[in-house]
């Protein structure tokens, strides 16, 4: 078959994979509709609407029409999946991450509880939890051209910054155990969204710059170095979009 070569030198944005956390009402899923509006210029699109989140009316303004689709089981993802492999779709969004953790975690133990590590024994669920929720994103990235999940952040210690940090709090999406800072290795670019009161309403930015205290990440030649402005109603994404073909130049 031969091998596959590919050019280094990447200029053009031609896809990827963002992991969106922040706070409550930091306008998350407002930033996913946004993104999906954008991108349905190129081709199909979907808005998972994983069960317990329930937080698609803040994409309601984008027109998005029949687009969204309820997950209501890892076996609704695979199906999703299976449909969509191949880059059938220009993009498709998430909401939430942990969301879909938990349906892995109910698949996996198979009770109302939360997974354990027994003594000797040869099973160890949250291995499992991790292996699938990592091999699920990836087959997720697979669907379509731009991928985007969100998440709700938390306060978490991470095991390798304790050492430097003296254990204080380190913001990360809120997931369970070494998954809270190791999804950043699942996608392409990671931000933390800041929504802050100001005379004028809600000032909303994306931070993407490294640093020792939120998790972030960006798979970029050149380093974004300043925060993204998220305007208020439309043209979020397009911002983020612009400083990431910026940093390939």
């Amino acid at each position: 078959m031969g091998l596959k070569r590919f050019n280094l030198d990447k200029k053009k944005l031609d896809g990827g994979s963002s992991l969106i956390h922040g706070n409550y009402a930091s306008g998350k899923t407002h930033l996913m509709g946004d993104f999906l509006r954008t991108e349905r210029e190129f081709g199909e699109i979907a808005f998972l609407d994983v069960i317990s989140e329930g937080g698609s009316s803040s994409c309601a303004n984008f027109g998005l029409g029949e687009t969204g689709i309820r997950i209501e089981s890892i076996a609704d993802a695979r199906e999703f999946i299976q449909a969509y492999q191949g880059n059938k779709l220009a993009a498709c969004g998430i909401d939430s991450l942990p969301a879909l953790v938990q349906l892995i975690i109910r698949e996996e133990v198979k009770e109302n509880r939360m997974p354990v590590v027994m003594p000797g024994s040869p099973k160890n669920e949250w291995s499992n939890i991790h292996f699938t929720t990592k091999n699920l994103i990836i087959d997720f990235k697979s669907c379509c051209t731009w991928l985007m999940a969100v998440s709700t952040s938390d306060i978490s210690v991470d095991p390798v910054l304790e050492r430097t940090t003296a254990k204080k709090g380190f913001i990360t999406p809120d997931l369970p155990g070494r998954q809270a800072a190791g999804c950043a290795a699942w996608f392409d670019l990671v931000g933390y969204l800041k929504a802050e009161i100001t005379v004028d309403g809600v000032s909303r930015k994306l931070m993407v710059t490294p640093n020792n205290m939120i998790l972030t990440r960006q798979r970029l030649p050149k380093e974004i170095n300043q925060d993204i402005v998220i305007p208020r109603n439309k043209g979020g994404w397009s911002n983020i979009k612009a400083a990431m073909i910026a940093a390939l130049q």
